[in-house]
């Protein structure tokens, strides 16, 4: 992944990639800009669900945010216009190769 990258010692990830000092200035730039976030879930009455009922499922997203831009703007060299960040939440049985729920969740 990518902490595994940034992790890596210089000597080895140049090897690795093969980069020239510009590219390799460029990946440092979206490697620095990729957030480290944690989720934590939980399921409502874990123990009383029946099939065919609502259930409720809470999700909290924790991104540490810098003082000085709270709301990051997205890396995207690419990208004409400024772009701020937002995630997707999906829910979903991998067994049964169904999506429940799809929700976009910004960073406030």
């Amino acid at each position: 992944g990518i902490f595994d990258l940034l992790d890596m010692e210089d000597a080895d990830r140049d090897k690795l990639l093969g980069f020239n000092n510009k590219q390799m200035s460029a990946v440092a730039k979206a490697c620095n800009s990729y957030p480290n976030i944690e989720i934590v879930h939980e399921v409502e009455d874990a123990d009383d669900l029946h099939q065919g009922t609502p259930v409720v499922v809470k999700v909290n997203m924790t991104r540490e945010l810098d003082d000085e831009d709270p709301v990051p703007s997205v890396y995207s060299p690419l990208f004409p216009q400024e772009k701020k960040e937002s995630w997707w939440v999906v829910i979903g049985d991998k067994k049964a190769n169904y999506v429940h729920v799809v929700r976009r969740v910004t960073v406030e």
